[in-house]
């Protein structure tokens, strides 16, 4: 370049840097930060903006730092206070003010990028925030940590992250900004200077503090070692069982998110199997089992070894684990004979109930989905991202995609229960209680939301109620109620100024709608026109807007519930109702009051994350694994499998006997066909197969037949092979290995 080349190019720098400082100023000018102190009078887009493109650069961070009003005042807004300058965390939670938080992220980002920004986190009042939240957590674990035998506490409590705030309120996204930072190196180094991992290794420690210990849980970025190191922690070191499965349901996500590089994920879940734990380690081989299905880490578990436990689940893992060489070699090698015992239990009674598990999905598919033990069919909440929970709660990170399992943990659901002996309406006079709310996956398309009764300690407790009293349930989203469509309404104005609550019965949540305790758990005052809250004293009349949600009301007056009842534990469902109400007989629990011995000890709520998807999803069949590798296809020849399928198949059309052992035969068959050498495999030892499946198909007078006929051709179409088959008898295939 020379020296012309030279003067341009300074030139042009010049011009460029002077136009980037204008256009800078023009948007601070137009931002209103400058000009005034109320947030509400900001415009948040041109904030997002300038967040985005103009404070990238050093320089203009520097002048706007040293200058100007806009990054102090940004910085003070976010601010992790109890009192009125905390105006981020007086927000009501609900899935508009997300907005806020993506903007505190990109403003942390920006500031942690540069020298400039760093130090205006570590010494001005106003970029503390990191700090503040070490503190108030630090104080959160002492007021635990200090609390005598005698349950009084010698230290106060966090008046930011105590249970009610951070389910109604954007508190609870603090730990979402810690997530995004720990993923910069400046902001790595700043949370660990700050001891942030340390509290919340701590947090696992003190079963009062799980619903905060799930919130971190939930936000971390597991792609880095140290929220590895934590979430091991949680699952092999918590004393409580319900975090316990809180951090596995994480790892589901994960798993369903097929993160690459897991072969941590898949150590620590393979490790908790040699714990002596029925419970967690029957959803540990639920999410085993989920994993196998993608051969990345199908090849880690069979690497970890698990260890051979005798459960439905297990069996179905290692059944999985007959489709590749590896897993049939860690089969014969660690148990000689499992798979003489398998496969002779496939062929004697393990394909009918595999048929009839089959047919009852298929006919739970086409009706409500089940019902419930007093035969009342629970209502599924349909929940989509193409409604506006998912679109305006995670537009940016899903972008129109399907709500998936990771931002459903994420999201503060909380179940309202109003007790009294009113029928018809939750507005009466009563005791309105906050269950103490989890996230668990019942299938592939649908979750649970479970609200439990827990005490003082954490621990799962009951609450008595007695015959007279209706219990009105609902679910919300924050402060947000949450209707029987999946839609979302408004936050209640209850929750807008909510104050200190008087625990009924030395249990969270729990609050005499009439006797709310005066004490302010920040500054009194009223709701803001935004929805922001002063966290002041609260008294909400009996009248108050919840009637704008949907409430699922339970009692005891029905004969036939109350003989279900009499005879041992029970849920009830109402038709058309979305609550399903958990009770237990005898034993001890908070009293509310009256003599009857009934106690509630939780409630759940279904959500199916898309109502359309309602296809079945069939078991693993050990045969139809087998028949994937060559390997495994040596295995059914050495056991005369197809055989012996093919005589009891041949042996029923001529009889024309459409008993259990011919259909599980079919379906065997069926499964085999499945896989390309499979399909090899039936063509040269039942050649006619495929042809008599095509035929009935499409003519069989038995129309059930038909049908089950029909369901088999689209498990042979699931490879080209097998499409290219059934499409020479006629048949229209789907271009793909759906089947």
């Amino acid at each position: 370049v020379g020296r012309r080349g030279r003067i341009m190019e300074s030139l042009r720098q010049g011009l460029e840097t002077g136009l980037d400082k204008r256009m800078l100023q023009n948007l601070i000018e137009r931002s209103n930060v400058d000009k005034s102190k109320d947030w509400l009078q900001w415009d948040w887009n041109t904030i997002e903006e300038i967040l985005e493109d103009s404070l990238q650069n050093g320089q203009r961070l520097s002048e706007a730092l040293s200058k100007g009003k806009f990054v102090k005042r940004l910085g003070g807004y976010f601010r992790c206070s109890p009192d009125e300058k905390g105006f981020f965390a007086h927000l009501v939670w609900k899935p508009k003010s997300i907005v806020y938080m993506n903007c505190a992220c990109r403003f942390y980002e920006v500031l942690l990028k540069h020298q400039e920004g760093v130090a205006f986190l570590k010494n001005d009042r106003r970029g503390k925030v990191f700090e503040e939240i070490s503190k108030e957590l630090s104080v959160a674990i002492k007021h635990v940590e200090t609390q005598g035998q005698d349950g009084v506490q010698t230290s106060p409590p966090s008046m930011v992250f105590d249970r009610e705030t951070v389910h109604r309120h954007m508190t609870r996204e603090y730990f979402a900004i810690l997530g995004r930072m720990w993923c910069t190196k400046a902001g790595e180094k700043l949370l660990t200077d700050l001891k942030v991992f340390d509290l919340f290794t701590s947090l696992a420690k003190h079963q009062q503090l799980d619903y905060l210990s799930r919130i971190v849980l939930s936000n971390l970025d597991y792609t880095q070692p140290k929220p590895q190191t934590l979430i091991e922690t949680y699952i092999q070191e918590s004393p409580s069982a319900s975090l316990r499965l809180h951090a596995i349901c994480v790892l589901r996500a994960i798993v369903r998110s097929r993160m690459k590089a897991f072969d941590w994920g898949i150590g620590i879940l393979v490790t908790r199997l040699h714990h002596q734990d029925a419970v967690v380690n029957e959803v540990v081989l639920s999410v085993l089992n989920e994993a196998a299905g993608y051969a990345p880490y199908l090849n880690i578990i069979i690497e970890k070894r698990p260890p051979f436990i005798q459960h439905p689940l297990a069996e179905s893992l290692f059944e999985k684990f007959a489709s590749v060489k590896a897993g049939i070699e860690f089969l014969t090698t660690q148990n000689k004979k499992w798979f003489e015992r398998s496969i002779l239990q496939w062929k004697n009674e393990r394909s009918l109930a595999y048929v009839i598990s089959v047919e009852d999905a298929m006919a739970n598919s086409l009706t409500s989905g089940g019902k419930s033990e007093n035969g009342m069919p629970p209502l599924k909440i349909p929940l989509n991202a193409k409604q506006s929970i998912a679109l305006e709660a995670h537009q940016e990170r899903l972008a129109g995609k399907e709500m998936d399992l990771e931002s459903l943990l994420r999201i503060p659901w909380t179940i309202d229960l109003v007790i009294n002996q009113s029928k018809r309406s939750a507005a009466a006079q009563g005791s309105t209680v906050t269950l103490d709310t989890t996230l668990s996956v019942k299938d592939v398309n649908c979750v649970v939301i479970s609200g439990r009764f827990v005490d003082t300690a954490g621990r799962e407790d009951f609450l008595k109620c007695s015959l007279q009293d209706c219990i009105h349930s609902s679910l919300f989203m924050g402060s947000c109620p949450v209707k029987k469509d999946g839609s979302i309404g408004e936050p209640l104005q209850m929750w807008q100024n909510a104050a200190n609550t008087n625990h009924l019965a030395a249990a969270f949540g729990v609050v005499e709608r009439s006797s709310i305790s005066a004490q302010a758990r920040f500054r009194s005052g009223s709701t803001d026109s935004d929805g922001s809250s002063r966290f002041g004293t609260n008294s909400p009349g009996v009248d108050e807007d919840v009637s704008n949600c949907d409430w699922s009301t339970c009692t005891f007056q029905g004969h036939k519930i109350m003989r279900e009842y009499s005879g041992g534990d029970v849920k009830i469902s109402i038709p058309g109702e979305p609550a399903v109400f958990f009770f237990k007989q005898g034993g001890g629990g908070s009293s509310r009051g009256g003599t009857n011995n009934l106690e509630l000890c939780r409630v759940e709520y279904t959500l199916c994350l898309d109502p359309m998807k309602n296809a079945v999803r069939l078991p693993t069949h050990l045969f139809g694994e087998l028949a994937k590798s060559e390997e495994g296809r040596k295995v059914l020849e050495q056991h005369r499998v197809v055989n012996e399928l093919a005589e009891v198949v041949k042996d029923g059309v001529e009889k024309e006997e459409n008993d259990g052992e011919f259909l599980g035969s079919l379906w065997s068959l069926a499964n085999i066909c499945s896989a390309s050498s499979g399909l090899l495999l039936i063509g040269e030892v039942y050649p006619d197969f495929l042809q008599w499946l095509c035929t009935n198909g499409y003519n069989n007078e038995d129309f059930s037949m038909r049908g089950t006929c029909m369901c088999l051709l689209g498990l042979v179409a699931r490879t080209k092979e097998g499409r290219r088959a059934v499409e020479e008898y006629g048949w229209v295939c789907r271009g793909d290995e759906v089947g």
